[in-house]
């Protein structure tokens, strides 16, 4: 089961026009997609994301391409320590 985290903000962003489009809590604690859909890309795919707060990685700017799965595209970014 994929638990969303109250304690993460991730900011997603429209690529071109640069407008939040939506947000989320990043990886669970398996490395998944707290949103995700099987069959679906993950909500972040094509778009720009920006970690607000509490992922250790706050105000870098990535884009995430195309993304197969439900991993997380920031499971190898953020740790709990």
């Amino acid at each position: 089961m994929n638990t969303q985290r109250r304690d993460r903000l991730i900011l997603i962003l429209d690529r071109g026009t640069r407008a939040l489009v939506g947000q989320c809590s990043g990886p669970d604690d398996h490395g998944g997609c707290p949103v995700a859909v099987e069959g679906h890309q993950v909500p972040c795919a094509g778009r720009r994301i920006v970690p607000a707060y509490g992922t250790g990685i706050e105000g870098w700017r990535l884009t995430i391409l195309d993304h197969e799965g439900t991993a997380c595209p920031l499971a190898a970014f953020v740790h709990d320590d």
